[in-house]
């Protein structure tokens, strides 16, 4: 059994629901593991065996988390593009910087 494997898929699993929490902390665990892994005596046969796939896994999950965190602020722009922060432009609604119904706030 491959257990970074698993938690790389566990990872990927994460990500489909959208939990960052849950792939960051996948992550963390990953990077642990890389950590104590280099640690150890590298000219180990069975240590360089383990040592490329783990650090594959780790370099996907990091992309997930950076993926994640592109999602999440391109679900955050849509909202505030569609009246979510701010009001209703079209509506007369106040923008983020002040000014109401397209008029300069000084007229």
């Amino acid at each position: 059994m491959d257990f970074t494997g698993e938690v790389g898929r566990l990872a990927v699993a994460k990500a489909t629901e959208r939990d960052d929490t849950a792939v960051r902390a996948t992550l963390v665990l990953l990077q642990d593991l890389l950590a104590r892994f280099n640690v150890l005596d590298p000219r180990q046969a069975c240590l360089v065996k383990k040592m490329g796939p783990l650090q594959a896994t780790c370099d996907k999950v990091e992309r997930l988390v950076y993926e994640l965190s592109l999602a999440k602020g391109s679900s955050l722009m849509q909202s505030r593009l569609q009246g979510g922060v701010g009001g209703d432009v079209a509506a007369g609604g106040s923008t983020s910087m002040g000014v109401a119904g397209g008029e300069d706030a000084g007229s």
